[in-house]
């Protein structure tokens, strides 16, 4: 139900590929280079993920978000009138060529996201969004794309591929095994990962037929989805960009991950009862950034300072929920805490509640207790929203978004929009540097400084 984009940027640098010769001297329409083979790949995968050609829509009568799609041939391999349902339900998936007249190494290190890189994905209609007159109210543009494609060929050869798929469809779990899968074709090996779609998603995620949620697993506000831009403009609705602010790049290497997991759980001899290193990571991120916020008396808005970090059902015990599952299984974890208590609990301490907190949870029942919830709430006209202020995790660490080699060997660095960072930190993998690479936004150079004071032990500066 949430509204949002799974989006990557992964880069290529032909020239330390094992057949960098291949395309050379900006041939970026070459007939056997990157933008046409993986172009090929994707009308020969849409067989296998049709919603993915299809539009985000909302059923006005339902209530409720919904991909609506032409369930036939893809629309990628038939021409489409302004009249036919496929226009007006799928279109297909926006494949975009684009070329950039500069060297690949002329971007300088790609896995720090910022404002130019953000031209490398695809254009920004898909993230627009409206407030209301009144401010309280968040307006969004619908239909929009389910997914998009950007393929950039720099002049050395070398090329970058930002995917861009909604949550509807699939989230960061299933976003990498479309693009394994993508890569595979494109390369000819076929599908590695085979999408399972024979598992109903409304069945998984039914709600009881008397909802009765077990707890406020979320918070709701009041989301509009307006049918067209020109009505929203007609209506007086202006647009309005995320704050971008300064998107920031934090290397944490391996070794360093385990001197912090040591550290957060209060360096017990016993290995079995140490943290995870993602545990000890949230924990850290967590204190630093409630110790940003006090220094920059930020926290004259708040008290509470809740953190949700992203948990994959998939093999949780959830029937239908296998690694083989191509939906969105991600269960927002939502844990209570208020800014004294990060600023004054130690590491250990944050980390033992949050481990509490995983350890207690009954994931079947917050899934089931969540569904209930978002009914009876939609039941009001309500619609999920994150609610603010809050620590937003995104982890993409861990995800095969290494393991694409479309012909030209695997990516050396991945991205993430900057202007989708204003309200949360991003964990990446960053094999180059034997490393987890961290984006966050910081708004100014005293928040900046309290944030780098917790971390500075365990980053590469």
């Amino acid at each position: 139900m949430f509204d949002e984009y799974v989006s990557i940027a992964l880069f290529y640098d032909v020239g330390k590929s094992r057949n960098g010769t291949a395309v050379r001297n900006g041939s970026h329409n070459a007939e056997n280079g990157p933008a046409s083979k993986l172009k090929a790949a994707l009308e020969e995968l849409l067989v296998h993920y049709p919603a993915a050609a299809g539009r985000v829509c909302y059923n006005e009568v339902e209530g409720r978000l919904e991909i609506q799609y032409y369930d036939g041939l893809p629309p990628t391999s038939r021409k489409i009138g302004r009249d036919d349902k496929a226009y007006e339900c799928g279109g297909g998936v926006r494949f975009t060529i684009a070329h950039a007249n500069i060297a690949f190494k002329e971007l300088g290190d790609t896995s720090v996201p910022r404002p130019s890189l953000d031209l490398l994905y695809p254009p920004p209609s898909l993230g627009m969004r409206f407030a209301g007159e009144n401010g309280d109210a968040s307006v969004r543009y619908i239909p929009r794309p389910v997914m998009e494609i950007q393929v950039t060929t720099f002049t050395c050869g070398s090329f970058c591929l930002a995917h861009l798929s909604h949550h509807t469809l699939l989230d960061g779990d299933g976003g990498a095994a479309f693009l394994q899968n993508l890569c595979s074709i494109a390369r000819g090996t076929g599908l590695i990962v085979r999408p399972d779609f024979s598992v109903s998603r409304r069945q998984i995620w039914q709600p009881r037929t008397r909802p009765s949620p077990s707890s406020d697993v979320i918070r709701f506000a009041s989301i509009r989805f307006l049918p067209d831009r020109k009505l929203v403009e007609a209506q007086g609705f202006s647009t309005e960009d995320l704050p971008s602010g300064t998107a920031t790049s934090f290397l944490f290497p391996y070794t360093a991950l385990e001197r912090l997991r040591h550290r957060a759980s209060n360096f017990v001899t016993d290995r079995a009862k140490l943290c995870s290193r993602y545990q000890a990571l949230v924990g850290l991120l967590w204190i630093a950034k409630a110790q940003s916020l006090v220094a920059t008396e930020n926290s004259a808005m708040t008290k509470d300072f809740k953190l949700r970090f992203p948990i994959n059902l998939r093999n949780k015990g959830i029937p239908g929920l296998d690694r083989h599952y191509c939906g969105n299984s991600v269960f927002q974890l939502s844990i209570k805490g208020s800014l004294e208590e990060l600023c004054e609990t130690p590491l250990h301490g944050v980390v033992s509640k949050l481990r509490s907190v995983m350890k207690s949870m009954d994931y079947r029942e917050c899934a089931q207790s969540l569904s209930d919830y978002i009914e009876m709430n939609m039941q009001d006209g309500l619609t999920p929203d994150m609610d603010r202020p809050c620590l937003a995790i995104v982890a993409l660490f861990g995800l095969p978004f290494f393991d694409t080699d479309c012909g030209w060997g695997p990516p050396v660095s991945c991205d993430h929009p900057s202007k989708q960072l204003a309200t949360r930190i991003t964990i990446l993998d960053h094999p180059a540097a034997s490393s987890w690479n961290v984006l966050v936004v910081l708004n100014s150079h005293e928040e900046r400084s309290a944030f780098v004071q917790q971390i500075q032990d365990y980053i590469i500066c």
